[in-house]
């Protein structure tokens, strides 16, 4: 993995020199017997221009930030004692260290994480366990305690956790780099227009000399996913039997069941969120919006998901085993499980509704790209009432039934 960059510094440092080559001696071997002018100058500064232009974007995604910066709520011992007293005891049962900040997001997942990144490698325990809101409000006590144990597990990976950071931030890297787009992408691309017409003869072939480029660096991305796939892959299943232990062999189907039928809701939800935001409604609860998909989808919805969930199998670049696959793996431990209380996992929580509000207006401040008025924020039980909000559509309740 670490290799893989070294390739790409190369291959940038050749395009360097190959420009440097040319100028020092190559005109005069590729075109000899040329005087100075019109010709000689017009190819010389077209290859500057196109090299140039070349290393730039390729260079680019080395000095530029993020295109979008994600918000960072946590929640403290204060606020949510009986939470960090859950988090404590499963920490002490998996035998993993207790994460240095717990952070709460809009996103129906959950994550460990190194808190300052590559610093944090060095300086042991330093880590963060991010938790979506959604995602509690979709949980039992016992479904959550395996999540948590999972993560946990990964936290207890300590060299595996260092491997992977640098395997995915080499592999995130190389994606920035190939599908990250900017405005100096768009500029770019508006050179290249009709309106530019006498500069097309440099401005297309920079380019298209661009485009190549971004597809060798393709190639090395997919190589770094497949070296660092089986690794990935491994660790998932490593830390897929803490939740096993801790929750039970038959509650891990139960729970990936869950997670799944919520993730496909986020789904959703996320176009919900985009149609009410062009009528200027904005909800104020994202959670309780999910929780509105996962009660209303059909059993025809369920039982795609279904299909879906046991048709997949595990390909050569996934960073995760197929649900089947981990099913499977937890079903071997065949453990009883040791915590077995089946209360709404948003309990835990000193005051989850306001937590949940929170995260939302940190989602429409995200999606929206600048600072909302929480007073613009409705009800979400409200919204639900005037509108029909199913999978893909937003209409309200006067108009025929659509939801499937």
């Amino acid at each position: 993995m670490i290799a893989l960059p070294l390739v790409y510094f190369t291959f940038v440092g050749s395009i360097c020199y190959s420009i440097y080559w040319y100028f020092a001696q190559g005109q005069y071997w590729l075109l000899p017997g040329v005087n100075m002018g019109v010709w000689r100058l017009f190819v010389g500064g077209s290859i500057g221009v196109i090299g140039s232009v070349v290393v730039f974007f390729l260079l680019k995604p080395i000095f530029a930030r993020p295109v979008n910066v994600i918000r960072t709520r946590s929640i403290t011992p204060q606020s949510d004692p009986m939470m960090f007293a859950f988090v404590s005891r499963v920490c002490d049962v998996v035998g993993a260290p207790f994460p240095t900040r717990i952070d709460v997001t809009y996103d129906v997942n959950a994550s460990a994480s190194f808190r300052s990144g590559l610093r944090s490698i060095w300086k042991g325990n330093d880590l963060v366990l991010t938790i979506g809101v959604p995602l509690v409000a979709s949980l039992t006590m016992r479904q959550f305690a395996g999540v948590l144990a999972h993560e946990f597990g990964h936290f207890s990976q300590g060299t595996g956790m260092r491997l992977t950071f640098i395997i995915r931030s080499i592999s995130d890297w190389f994606a920035r780099v190939v599908f990250e787009r900017d405005e100096w992408d768009k500029t770019l691309e508006m050179v290249c227009g009709p309106e530019f017409l006498p500069l097309a003869v440099v401005t297309w072939p920079a380019r298209s000399c661009v485009w190549l480029s971004r597809q060798l660096l393709r190639l090395l991305m997919n190589v770094g996913l497949l070296v660092g796939g089986f690794l990935l892959r491994e660790m998932e299943y490593d830390a897929d039997r803490y939740e096993a232990r801790v929750a039970g062999s038959d509650e891990f189907a139960r729970t990936s069941w869950r997670i799944q039928l919520a993730g496909y809701a986020w789904l959703h939800a996320q176009s919900q969120i985009s149609q009410l935001a062009d009528r200027d409604i904005m909800i104020d609860d994202v959670a309780l919006l999910v929780r509105h998909h996962i009660a209303s989808m059909s059993d025809a919805i369920m039982e795609q998901v279904q299909r879906e969930s046991k048709s997949g199998k595990s390909g050569l670049f996934d960073s995760h085993p197929s649900e089947a696959s981990r099913s499977q793996n937890a079903k071997r431990e065949n453990a009883p499980g040791i915590f077995t209380i089946e209360d709404d996992a948003k309990n835990l929580f000193a005051d989850f509704e306001t937590m949940a509000k929170n995260v939302t207006w940190d989602l429409y401040c995200q999606f929206l790209r600048r600072t909302v008025k929480r007073q613009s924020l409705q009800d979400t039980q409200t919204v639900l009432m005037r509108y029909r909000i199913g999978v893909g559509t937003v209409r309200p309740w006067n108009e025929p039934d659509y939801y499937y």
